[in-house]
């Protein structure tokens, strides 16, 4: 990010990779507007204990205002907003910014210079439309397997998945800027969760040199599990947010 851009968080939730990009931005010296749920506002807001620094640490150098995307005036304010924007980050759920009427074709018609970044969980194919939590892409793509001891898979102690997903679109967003001083034109990126654990995996994951590694010690790679406590839903939010990993799990009375 550079001086001077603005970027658009469209998110509800302030736990997801949406929330970590926009903040590299923010302490970069961008102009970051967050568009939270109107009336209430981001949910995160009102944790207490142990999750009370979550959302200013997540939300430190950004604006925020809390608009009704429902409502005809709320999609007509956040179309005014668009007009002067560099980028529009969005982390819905999949489908949900194209019902909304937010999507990369109709907002580009308002802005052809647009950086549109869109962090979605999973590539095309038959998990495209899937919700993808941090907890379920760790024991997807393996990283809970390296993280814990043989048989017994731990989620990392923190939300990796999130973080890296923020990274990368950062990453990307900046690229789209520098690319878009040659073209003059904005263009759509998508960051995708999976993608997350690809560049590192390799690198450490049990049988990488053909051996299958002592159970021990983290699989066999030299790196011990973090912690040999068994965690289910745990999170700083707590509520909802805890409630829809449990039903995922299929386990919903946790």
């Amino acid at each position: 990010m550079i001086y001077g851009k603005e970027e658009f968080s469209s998110a509800v939730r302030d736990s997801g990779p949406g929330t970590f990009s926009c903040r590299y931005g923010a302490d970069l010296g961008a102009e970051v507007i967050k568009i939270e749920r109107a009336p209430e506002g981001d949910e995160t807001r009102r944790l207490k204990g142990f999750g009370i620094g979550f959302f200013p640490f997540l939300n430190r150098n950004k604006k925020s205002i809390a608009i009704d995307l429902k409502s005809d005036r709320g999609r007509e304010v956040l179309k005014k907003l668009v007009i002067s924007a560099d980028v529009f980050l969005e982390n819905f759920a999949p489908g949900t910014i194209e019902r909304l009427g937010f999507g990369y074709d109709k907002i580009s018609q308002l802005n052809p210079r647009l950086i549109y970044c869109a962090l979605k969980g999973f590539m095309p194919g038959p998990y495209e439309k899937r919700p993808a939590l941090d907890e379920v892409v760790q024991m997807m793509a393996g990283l809970a397997y390296m993280t814990g001891p043989l048989g017994q898979p731990l989620r990392a102690g923190a939300s990796v998945v999130d973080i890296m997903g923020g990274t990368f679109g950062a990453v990307a967003i900046m690229t789209a800027l520098y690319e878009r001083e040659k073209t003059g034109k904005g263009q759509a990126d998508c960051g995708r969760y999976e993608d997350d654990c690809n560049p590192r995996l390799p690198l450490d994951s049990p049988g990488s040199d053909g051996k299958r590694g002592d159970a021990d010690v983290g699989g066999g790679r030299g790196h011990g599990p973090c912690s040999r406590m068994r965690t289910l839903c745990g999170g700083p939010w707590g509520d909802s947010g805890g409630w829809r990993k449990c039903s995922i799990h299929g386990q919903p009375q946790f």
